[in-house]
């Protein structure tokens, strides 16, 4: 479906990493009891054809999306790297950013 939404992509799959073993499975008895007339439709293919319209809208690129922008991991780097952070992803003491800093921290 990725592949479908996203002109272009490929999609794989790491060969290291196992199958998910948590159960997202849930239990809806009460939203259809307060609300029964309430009939909700959602499909996986539409929500992945919306994502990808949205990404595009907004311009972001495959490249955005691996940034340090959105990879939690690859932002820790920058800011340790730029002394923001310690090694226990705390701020560093410090009354004003320079800015540099505050750049590293808005754009990430």
């Amino acid at each position: 479906m990725v592949r479908d939404a996203v002109p272009g992509s490929t999609v794989s799959l790491a060969d290291t990493v196992g199958p998910d073993l948590r159960n997202y499975r849930m239990d809806f008895s009460k939203l259809a009891g307060t609300f029964p007339g309430l009939r909700l439709r959602w499909s996986v293919r539409d929500r992945t054809d919306e994502f990808a319209r949205a990404c595009s809208k907004r311009g972001l690129t495959c490249e955005d999306y691996l940034s340090s922008r959105f990879v939690r991991l690859r932002r820790n780097r920058r800011l340790l790297s730029a002394g923001i952070i310690n090694e226990m992803l705390r701020r560093q003491a410090s009354e004003h950013l320079s800015a540099a800093d505050a750049e590293i921290t808005q754009r990430g």
